[in-house]
């Protein structure tokens, strides 16, 4: 985002003069909900890097794991936080990291709670103490949890009036404020602070299933290539499988806590699984394939 800023807004972003072009500059990621899920996406791929067991990249590799949990930890993202241990839980059942890795990001944890700020904290349980509405939240990020509900609850009614083509793609700032309740900030309002809603009121049950679809193929290719990989005692496509799946998990959790269908890194992750689907789909790997698995008959020998 920086590179395409000319000279004038990098001075004017440097010296702290205007904030809003600092956003326009970064893009996505100066928004730490944002920044926190293209971290939480490639935390898993981080991992799978230093597994790959590349000693001119191992140094690379451990930099890039501890500064992606660094960034995950001091973002105050609470949907990278869930996330990030819910990633956590499938990637050790996957057994995607050794020993030293998980001894690596055990000691990134601990260093940096104590460096995150108090807000951090704050943000995780308010939404607990809205639910349980406890009085004494004077400091609690309760405003900001109020307005999430607000939209999305704007969002579901939004969608229930417009359920088949939705508002349009960029419309929902607009239609926002005919749906909000009289406490909303229309100001902070420009998404649904949700990826699905997001996409429910945008474009529609058509958009949403066109959706829906794109990320089951993606799955179900995933999986396939995994199960061809392992006949075929392929170890990266197998192993790079499971990586990508546990990221794409780790979006689609981010993405009800932000709205980010158009965040590059999920079309990223569609298009990797794509490549890994024409690996399997040559016919020398198929053919090597239906060898193992076809059953004997006369005249056949293994």
């Amino acid at each position: 985002g920086v590179t395409h800023s000319s000279q004038e807004q990098l001075t004017m972003i440097l010296s702290g003069r205007d904030a809003r072009r600092l956003y326009g500059a970064l893009g996505f990621t100066a928004d730490v909900n944002f920044f926190g899920l293209i971290l939480v996406t490639l935390f898993p791929i981080s991992v799978w890097f230093i597994e790959e067991k590349k000693k001119a990249w191992d140094l690379f590799s451990y930099i890039g794991v501890i500064s992606i949990l660094g960034g995950i930890f001091l973002s105050l993202s609470r949907g990278a936080l869930v996330a990030l241990a819910i990633a956590g839980v499938i990637i050790l059942k996957k057994s995607l990291l050794g020993k030293k890795t998980l001894m690596t990001i055990i000691v990134t944890i601990i260093i940096c709670l104590p460096m995150a700020p108090k807000e951090s904290l704050e943000r995780i349980y308010s939404i607990v103490l809205y639910q349980l509405n406890i009085q004494k939240t004077s400091n609690i990020d309760i405003e900001n949890v109020t307005s999430r509900i607000d939209s999305i609850g704007a969002g579901i009614q939004i969608f229930l009036d417009h359920p088949v083509t939705g508002i349009g793609i960029g419309n929902f700032p607009r239609v926002y404020p005919k749906y909000a309740p009289p406490r909303a900030n229309f100001r902070q309002e420009h998404d649904a602070h949700n990826t699905y809603i997001n996409i429910l009121t945008e474009t529609g049950a058509a958009g949403f299933v066109i959706f829906s679809i794109g990320i089951f193929m993606s799955f179900a290719g995933l999986r396939r290539a995994r199960e061809l990989a392992a006949r075929q005692d392929d170890e990266f496509v197998y192993k790079i499988s499971n990586v990508i799946e546990v990221s794409l998990i780790s979006f689609l959790i981010s993405g009800f806590f932000v709205s980010a269908p158009f965040v590059d890194i999920l079309w990223i992750l569609i298009a990797c699984t794509a490549c890994l689907q024409f690996i399997v789909d040559q016919p020398s790997y198929s053919e090597e394939v239906s060898l193992v698995n076809r059953p004997l008959d006369k005249g056949y020998t293994s």
